[in-house]
């Protein structure tokens, strides 16, 4: 499984965004022992002011104790999780004019022992006037999280 980064990601979005809601894929190694993992730490990540990087670590902290799993230290943690946040200018393939933004998050878990990407989420929307980060951010993270671990 290779990391589709952020660019990636929100392209893959890019397709799904007809209208402003929020989307989401979830790509993971399917020969993962995910009931094996315990516990996590956020090891860096990149985009975002530090308010919103703030938050969806903090968010991401959260769901993840909702789904059982307990943060450490790095140097402790099953999965080393990275955060990305990312906005860009939407691009129409018609030629026409374009309009609107794609904001979105991108949530990935390696393991710390292989260096191995078993999960990795993206989550994003189109917007086209303002975006209020404390209440979208929560809501990517969610969604992102929602079907982890997979069955």
């Amino acid at each position: 499984m290779t990391r589709i980064g952020l660019v990636g990601g929100l392209a893959v979005l890019a397709l799904a965004c007809a209208k402003p809601q929020l989307q989401s894929n979830v790509f993971f190694d399917h020969d993962a022992d995910f009931p094996a993992f315990k516990t996590f730490a956020i090891a860096g990540g990149t985009g975002g002011t530090d308010t919103n990087r703030t938050l969806a670590e903090k968010e991401v902290r959260k769901g993840l104790a909702a789904k059982g799993l307990r943060a450490v230290d790095a140097g402790q943690a099953d999965l080393l999780v990275q955060v990305d946040l990312g906005r860009r200018a939407k691009v129409r393939l018609s030629g026409a004019g374009s309009r609107g933004e794609y904001a979105g998050i991108v949530i990935g878990m390696r393991t710390r022992k292989a260096n191995a990407l078993v999960w990795q989420a993206v989550a994003a929307l189109t917007y086209y006037e303002s975006l209020d980060p404390a209440v979208e951010i929560p809501k990517a993270v969610a969604l992102a999280l929602e079907d982890f671990p997979p069955s």
